[in-house]
């Protein structure tokens, strides 16, 4: 996993820290409140507060790209392609571990959190290439082991056109607010196992070790659309954001010894629902459930470093799309 275990084990600290804290919160809440008195936001209207929150869950997904179309070769000029010549698609089923902060007032409200990857993928990296002649038989096809580190940003303002009043124990409110999110995923693929279903008859080819990396980036602005409700203890948000997504990516072939690097552009949509608890003043948990996906397209470059690719260069039109869905369970102090 490479760097991946000291970014858990920083993350377990932080999840620690954060359950202790709480947890010595909860039990002097219990001891000072009076019964009947308001939980959370209601004990203190229209003052700032700020929570803080530490969880883990499952995180399901993949990524994929794919070449075809319009090319740019040196010797050739523009060379049309069949639209998908070659795909691969890269998986993102892991656990997470996350921490995230808000503070807010009531009416404005800012937000943020940090969420990586705990583990491995169990999945294989998928690689298929086709016929350019585009009759549709698939030439090639391999899977690989993928050894995967991930981190996602994720922050956004919003201000809350309606929203509980002070001091009742139920109500529902909505509002909006810009936000922006920046994912990176870096993939190492290893143990490659290849096989020519055109071709029956060649046995499979294989390789130890790595064989490929593939690092994806993606930040996407959007404008995020909230909605949240409150019934005694129990509170319940979801959020809705859309926007332009940009994806860039570079995909090193080790063995070829080629890396191709594409600039892309596209749209980006994320939501999340969550149910929350307030356990006292200070102490809550809540369930989640949160969903990504990402469509761009561009320009791949490819450059040969060594082999019989040295000095090699084309342009290619690339297509690119993400999605995942995560769930979770966090646990937060109020203060």
């Amino acid at each position: 996993m490479n760097q991946q275990s000291w970014v858990g084990k920083v993350v377990a600290l932080v999840c620690g820290m954060a359950m202790t804290g709480v947890v010595h919160a909860y039990g002097e809440d219990a001891e000072a409140k009076p019964k009947g008195e308001p939980e959370g936001d209601l004990a203190r209207p229209n003052a700032w507060q700020v929570e803080i929150r530490a969880g883990a869950g499952l995180w399901s997904g993949e990524a994929t790209y794919s070449i075809g179309g319009q090319a740019w070769i040196p010797e050739e000029g523009f060379v049309d392609f069949p639209g998908k010549i070659s795909e691969l698609t890269f998986p993102v089923d892991v656990p997470y571990g996350l921490v995230g902060a808000r503070m807010g007032n009531g009416r404005i409200e800012f937000q943020g959190s940090l969420m990586v990857n705990l583990s491995d993928p169990s999945d294989p990296v998928k690689d298929s290439d086709w016929d350019v002649l585009g009759d549709g038989v698939l030439d090639i096809y391999s899977e690989s082991d993928a050894e995967l580190d991930a981190v996602v940003l994720d922050g956004s303002a919003r201000y809350w056109l309606r929203r509980i009043p002070d001091g009742e124990a139920s109500g529902w409110g909505f509002g909006f607010g810009p936000g922006l999110y920046v994912a990176g995923f870096d993939w190492t693929v290893s143990q490659l196992d290849q096989w020519y279903p055109s071709h029956p008859e060649k046995p499979h080819e294989y390789e130890s070790g790595r064989v490929a990396t593939y690092q994806a980036v993606i930040v996407m602005a959007y404008l995020d659309l909230g909605l949240m409700a409150r019934r005694g203890r129990w509170n319940g948000r979801m959020d809705l954001g859309v926007g332009p997504a940009s994806v860039t990516d570079e995909d090193d072939h080790l063995l070829r010894q080629k890396i191709s690097n594409g600039r892309m552009a596209g749209i980006g949509l994320k939501g999340m629902a969550e149910v929350r608890c307030d356990l006292s003043r200070s102490v809550f948990v809540a369930a989640n459930m949160k969903v990504m996906a990402v469509e761009a397209t561009g320009t791949q470059e490819q450059e040969g470093y060594g082999g019989e690719l040295a000095g090699y260069y084309a342009e290619i039109d690339e297509d690119f799309s993400i999605s995942s869905v995560t769930a979770g369970l966090d646990i937060g102090w109020r203060f």
